[in-house]
């Protein structure tokens, strides 16, 4: 969220370019590795808490923030947070009640997508290929895990 706002009130320091080398890299080195978690996990006893609020939890947090924001647009993300800070002002919440504000305000499927981010450790590799036949080009794409050790 920091870098929004930056983003926002000082354009021309390009934040963009700092964040890709100083969080998203991060995130992905960090996520890629065997022994990393998914940022949403169940918290049995409070001592837990530092173990799992860690630099993949803040890294990786932020980037899919930014591809939610991307995802739903400027507009309606600012009318959901505010619809979730309001609803949660001086109380707990949950990871499904701040998708629940997304959705009402834009009317698309966050939880679905981000689910995907939140619950599972690592991110997939997409790999294309192509070939030739006639006059066409066909590309043929496939997923897979992306895993550095």
């Amino acid at each position: 969220m920091e870098y929004l706002c930056v983003d926002h009130l000082l354009p021309e320091y390009q934040i963009w370019m700092q964040y890709a080398t100083d969080t998203y890299l991060s995130a992905l080195e960090l996520d890629g590795l065997h022994n990393s978690h998914p940022i949403e996990v169940p918290v049995g006893h409070p001592s837990e808490v530092n173990e799992i609020f860690d630099e993949i939890s803040y890294s990786k947090g932020s980037a899919i923030i930014r591809m939610l924001h991307r995802f739903i647009g400027d507009e309606l993300f600012r009318k959901g947070m505010h619809l979730y800070l309001s609803r949660h002002s001086y109380k707990s919440a949950k990871t499904e009640d701040l998708w629940t504000a997304l959705l009402e305000s834009s009317n698309k499927p966050v939880r679905d997508v981000m689910s995907t981010w939140t619950l599972q450790k690592g991110y997939p590799v997409i790999s294309v290929t192509s070939r030739r036949d006639k006059d066409s080009v066909i590309l043929s794409l496939t997923q897979e895990k992306f895993c550095a050790d």
